[in-house]
Formats: structure tokens, sequence, C-alpha cells
């Protein structure tokens, strides 16, 4: 069976099964808030019979998921041994396979580059001030010094007062 209609067929019976799980735990529900009620009221053999049909829903969903995957496995091994175990790299090296996916990327991307790992220094924009996080040290206020001593504490060499950068 295809893999896709197994799985799709897996899931279909996933559901009937956690819907009759959800009935029976709804039975469970009941049966205890019965029993808080009324202590005397609990009935043992029904209770077991809920308990037990819990187990085949779950042991029948779990045997089915089981099944499931061997079929699927199965499937895709006898894809695997089917295929020629050097049949991408000789596709790779035909000329007309080559050609068919240069003209899918050029249709995706076009002519343009794809730039990766892009990085770039940004200038600082003029009026545009460092604000402190929570937590972070307070940012230094630029040294009060006299003009003809401005050079000597400046970080950039074309300043002639102290400021942040």
């Amino acid at each position: 069976m295809d893999p896709v209609k197994r799985i799709a067929q897996h899931v279909a019976k996933a559901a009937i099964h956690h819907r009759g799980i959800a009935d029976t735990v709804e039975k469970c529900s009941d049966m205890a808030k019965a029993a808080k009620a009324d202590p005397r009221s609990l009935d043992m053999d029904q209770l077991s019979e809920v308990l037990e049909s819990l187990l085949e829903h779950h042991s029948a969903i779990g045997d089915d998921g089981a099944e499931c995957a061997e079929d699927v496995a199965k499937h895709f091994k006898e894809a695997e041994k089917s295929a020629a175990p050097d049949g991408l790299s000789k596709l790779a090296r035909d000329p007309g396979m080559q050609a068919y996916i240069k003209r899918l990327v050029d249709e995706a991307v076009g002519n343009t580059a794809v730039p990766s790992l892009v990085s770039g220094v940004v200038p600082t924009k003029p009026g545009v001030t460092a604000v402190p996080r929570g937590g972070q040290p307070a940012i230094p206020e630029p040294p009060n010094v006299p003009s003809e001593f401005a050079k000597l504490v400046s970080v950039d060499d074309d300043a002639e007062t102290p400021r942040m950068v």
C-alpha cells in the first residue's frame, strides 16, 4: 500500500480510537463523581469493564501504529533498493537536467546574487542617543576639561570637544 495512504488510514483509525478513549475516560469520570457523592455506589464490575475498554482502545491503536510504521519502513526499503546507487550523480551530470535546474534557479532567484553572511558597520545617525537598559551601568558623562586639553581626552581625532561614541 502507498505509504501516504497507509498513514492516512492509521490517522483515521487513531481518531476513532481516541474518540473511544475519550468516551471511556468520561465514563470513569462520571463513576468517580458518583462514588465521591456516595462511596457505596461504586460498582467494581462496571469500573473493571470501563478500564478493560480503555485498555482495548489503547492496545488497538498501538498495534495499528506499529503495523503502519512497519508498512511504511518496508515501502521505503523497497524504494531504496530499487533506486540505483549512483542514480543522483548520473542525473546531476545529465546536461538536460543541468539546464532544467539552472532554469528553475533563474526563475526563483533571477540573475541577482543572493548575499550570505552579510554584515556591515552602520554609522551613527545624528540625534540618536544611547539609552541605558535596566541593570546596565550608567553611561559616563564626557569629562569636563578645559578646551585646550580637549584633544587629549577625545575619542574622535577630528573632535575638538570630548564626546561619547
